[in-house]
């Protein structure tokens, strides 16, 4: 019985257990443990082990301070430096050759993992796929751009992605063992998972690994140039107290002095007992401009920014499915009052800016048109949405509304390279709070992965009783776009791949349809007048 439990890689035998009838294994590792001298350095294949490895438990999170997550993302796993696990779940170990999915997780880069509950691949692999989630290296572990300041460094401000890069040359040495087909494998991935996505679609360093990407909620991320990421780099070394060149400093360094603190986090630090400290965070901001950890335009991994690459056809004949919710950023500016039923919603209304400091200006200044316009236009789109016109919901509209572009000049830029691109929109909102927060960032995914109810957290953002029928929709597509490259099924409207002629775009809700050229009016305020 145990034997059909068992699959072989090749660095040894593995076993799985089962998950509601699926074979499910947790924390095989895909490399070596960057710990040592492998510490800011490309993932090497793992070591091989003699016998059959027990991989019932998904392999420790990357160091992270656990204030900068939501609860109902929160890596609740041990913390170490040694975290290049995955995580898969599949029908049956045969020769059936089925569509791979690999999930990369969101945080911005600081913080979760591929063990989240809400990740749990179960139901991909009931409806005939094979889900992998993972971890990987987060913040200055992995994009401190160190290739500039220390001998024989190389690739070090996009380890993250050079870890991505290492799943999927592991699935593609492997995966046949766990019966899926190492020539179909899509990628996706939320948030920062989905910038991840579109920097695997430009880094040539990726091309032929996967067939198909599925970015959602995250437009093309942005990249640094070398000089300045060399500068925050030297910022983090004049604090720590390394010089440029000492490798064996670096190599030294206790990994809590690597771990990225909020400067509003409240939460013990998990990683070591040190007292906790946010001035790193501070600091690199500072120098940085803003988030102190992205990837790198360093000619070894990316040799553009993700949009440019793509426009320029790095991606042509990957086939994509992108998306958003509609209300990306809405969260963000309110916060439900107490008692509210999410700690991460409760900070009370009182404590948002007073509506006055929603400066519009710092949205549309670059693009020539005038403030009374956008007022007009985004006045007359909530008022049709049923939602209340203030200066705070219009600014959060135009907020949400830079995310959404940001993904439709992807995926045009995409659909001029390849036919098979297709865009959605997520419309349901939160009942929290008197449907308050909308459809807001990171809703989607207990949808995307049919799993409405694996974790009880959610349901203070779900409510009791989300549409079943909106997930199967949802979760249907991806499985469907995995094994065909379209993601239509009979559950849903005629979906037609994405034009900029047409601009079709399948919004999600409790009766999806088929749309085009959603919220033009919004759409042309965000390019140039």
């Amino acid at each position: 019985m145990k034997d059909r439990l068992v699959a072989k890689t090749t660095s040894g035998r593995v076993e799985g257990m089962d998950d509601r009838g699926t074979i499910a294994f947790k924390g095989i590792p895909f490399a070596a443990p960057p710990v040592g001298p492998l510490r800011f350095r490309p993932p090497q294949p793992p070591p091989s082990w003699d016998g059959v490895r027990r991989c019932h438990e998904p392999g420790p999170a990357c160091p992270q301070d656990s204030g900068l997550a939501s609860l109902r993302y929160r890596a609740s796993e041990p913390k170490s430096e040694d975290c290049l696990y995955l995580n898969l779940w599949t029908p049956a170990l045969d020769d059936a050759r089925r569509p791979v999915l690999v999930f990369l997780h969101g945080g911005g880069y600081q913080s979760g993992s591929g063990a989240v509950a809400v990740y749990n691949g179960a139901q991909f692999a009931r409806h005939g796929a094979v889900l992998i989630t993972c971890n990987y290296r987060l913040a200055l572990f992995g994009f401190l751009y160190l290739d500039e300041l220390f001998k024989g460094f190389e690739g070090t401000g996009n380890l993250a992605i050079l870890d991505h890069i290492r799943v999927l040359e592991w699935i593609r040495e492997n995966i046949a063992a766990f019966g899926g087909d190492p020539e179909n494998v899509t990628v996706f991935g939320s948030s920062a998972g989905g910038i991840s996505v579109g920097a695997l679609m430009a880094s040539h360093r990726a091309k032929g690994l996967f067939r198909r990407a599925a970015p959602m909620s995250s437009g093309p991320g942005p990249a640094r140039l070398p000089e300045l990421a060399t500068r925050v780099a030297q910022r983090f070394l004049d604090i720590v107290d390394v010089r440029p060149g000492d490798t064996e400093a670096l190599l030294a360094l206790p990994t809590a002095r690597l771990v990225l603190i909020p400067e509003s986090s409240s939460i013990p630090d998990r990683v070591q007992s040190e007292p906790r400290d946010s001035s790193l965070m501070r600091a690199l901001r500072e120098v940085a401009g803003g988030h102190p950890t992205q990837s790198v335009v360093d000619g070894i991994v990316l040799t553009k920014t993700p949009l440019e690459a793509v426009a320029g056809g790095s991606a042509a004949g990957v086939d994509l499915l992108a998306g958003c919710t509609t209300e990306e950023l809405r969260g963000s500016f309110w916060k439900l009052t107490a008692p509210a039923p999410d700690p991460d919603l409760s900070a009370g209304a009182h404590a948002i800016p007073d509506e006055e400091k929603y400066d519009l200006a710092k949205l549309f200044d670059h693009n020539g048109h005038p403030l009374q316009e956008v007022r007009r236009v985004y006045s007359e789109s909530l008022l049709a949405a049923g939602r209340p016109v203030t200066d705070r919901d219009i600014y959060a509209a135009a907020s949400s509304d830079g995310m959404i572009m940001r993904t439709i000049k992807f995926s045009e830029a995409q659909s001029l390279h390849h036919v098979g691109t297709y865009m959605y929109q997520f419309a349901w909102p939160s009942p929290a709070a008197g449907g308050l927060l909308g459809a807001f960032h990171g809703m989607a995914t207990p949808f995307i992965f049919d799993n409405l109810h694996e974790d009880p957290s959610w349901e203070a953002v779900l409510g009791a009783a989300p549409p079943e029928r909106i997930a199967a929709q949802f979760h249907g597509a991806l499985v469907k776009f995995a094994a065909t490259g379209k993601p239509g099924h009979e559950l849903l409207p005629e979906w037609p791949a994405y034009e900029v002629g047409r601009r079709a775009t399948m919004r999600f809700d409790v009766e999806s349809r088929l749309v085009h050229d959603p919220e033009r009016p919004r759409r042309l305020l965000h390019s140039s007048g």
